[in-house]
C-alpha cells in the first residue's frame, strides 16, 4: 500500500511538472514578438515564425496581406520636411521642381485615399513633394467611379456612378444639373443616347455600348460647353481649376475656358495639388510647377487672354 501511495505521488509530481512546462511554452507563444524593423517587413525571406504586433501597424485601403504590411509612419516626417532642390526649366518650358528621373512600375492616383501609388494600387505610397516611395504601402480596393454624360437630343445632363456596392444613374435638364457648387466645376463628358440605358433592381444600371454616340470627351463649365469632342481620355473627370486630358497618346492640361494651358507632351500626367503635378517624359517621372509652366507656355506661344489661362 505504501509503495502504491509513493508511486502515485511520483506520477502526480511528474504530471504537475509537465503541465507547468506546457503552460510556460504556451505563454511564450502567446506573447507578442517585438515589432520587426521596417526593412524586414519588405524582405520576403523574413522568418515566418516571427510575429508582428498589429497594434503598431496601419493599413491604407484594402485588406492586409503579407506583402502589404506597413510601419506606423516611421520616417514620414523626415521625408516631408526634406528640402527640395532648386527648380529648373527644360527645353520644353516645363518648370521642374523634381527632375524627371524617377521610375515607377505603374503610377496611379487613388481618389478614395488621396494618395499616389507607384505600382497600380498595390505599391508604395509616394511622397507628394519629392516623388520618393515612403514606408507605407497601399492596398488594392474598390472605389467609386463617375462618368458624366450629355444627351444632346433630349437636353439632359447627368452621371453614372458605380462601385462595389452598386450603381446609380441620374439624368436631368442641364439647367437643373448646373447649380450650386456644380457651377464652379469643370466636367469632361461624353455624348450618349439615354434611351439605351437600362435601369434594373438593386441599383443595377447598364449603359449599353450603343448608347455612346462617340468615344471622345468634351468639356463643360458653368453650363457652357467650352470645347469640342476632341479628347481621348481624362485623369479625373471633374475639377475646380483645370483638368488633365489625353489626346493621341499624350497628356496635357486644359483650363476652365477650354484653352490648352500645358501642351500634350507628357507620356503620363497627374495633378498633385493646385500648384504641382507628376509628369512623365521618356518613361521617367518628375514633379513640375503647373502655374509656372503654364505661364512659360503662354509667353512662348505669344497668345493673349482677357483672363489668366489658369486661375
Amino acid at each position: 500500500m505504501k509503495h502504491f501511495a509513493f508511486s502515485t505521488v511520483i506520477i502526480l509530481l511528474f504530471a504537475l511538472a509537465s503541465c507547468a512546462s506546457s503552460a510556460q511554452l504556451e505563454g511564450t507563444d502567446a506573447d507578442p514578438a517585438p515589432q520587426l524593423e521596417i526593412d524586414a517587413l519588405y524582405t520576403e525571406q523574413a522568418s515566418s515564425t516571427e510575429k508582428i504586433d498589429e497594434s503598431r501597424v496601419v493599413w491604407v485601403g484594402g485588406s492586409p496581406t503579407e506583402k502589404e504590411i506597413i510601419h506606423d509612419g516611421a520616417g514620414e516626417e523626415s521625408d516631408e520636411s526634406a528640402e527640395s532642390p532648386e527648380p529648373f526649366t527644360d527645353a520644353n518650358g516645363v518648370v521642374w521642381r523634381i527632375a524627371p528621373t524617377l521610375e515607377y512600375p505603374s503610377l496611379i492616383y487613388c481618389q478614395r485615399c488621396d494618395v499616389f501609388d507607384n505600382n497600380h494600387f498595390n505599391g508604395h505610397i509616394l511622397n507628394k513633394k519629392t516623388g520618393q516611395p515612403t514606408s507605407k504601402m497601399h492596398g488594392g480596393h474598390g472605389g467609386v467611379s463617375y462618368y458624366y454624360y450629355f444627351d444632346e437630343q433630349r437636353g439632359l445632363f447627368g452621371f453614372y456612378a458605380c462601385s462595389e456596392d452598386g450603381a446609380s444613374y441620374e439624368m436631368m435638364k442641364r439647367s437643373e444639373f448646373f447649380s450650386g457648387e456644380r457651377l464652379d466645376t469643370l466636367y469632361a463628358f461624353q455624348l450618349i443616347d439615354s434611351s439605351n440605358v437600362q435601369i434594373g433592381h438593386q441599383s443595377y444600371v447598364r449603359v449599353f455600348d450603343d448608347a455612346y454616340l462617340g468615344e471622345k470627351y468634351a468639356l463643360i463649365y458653368n453650363n457652357k460647353i467650352v470645347s469640342g469632342y476632341i479628347y481621348d481620355d481624362c485623369h479625373g473627370n471633374k475639377a475646380k481649376e483645370f483638368m488633365v486630358l489625353g489626346s493621341e497618346g499624350k497628356w496635357g492640361i486644359v483650363d476652365l475656358n477650354g484653352s490648352t494651358a500645358i501642351p500634350f507632351i507628357f507620356d503620363d500626367l497627374y495633378i498633385v495639388d493646385d500648384e504641382t503635378a507628376f509628369g512623365s517624359l521618356d518613361g521617367k517621372y518628375g514633379i513640375f510647377d503647373v502655374l509656372e509652366t503654364a505661364a512659360n507656355m503662354l509667353l512662348e506661344s505669344g497668345m493673349q487672354f482677357d483672363e489668366p489661362i489658369l486661375k
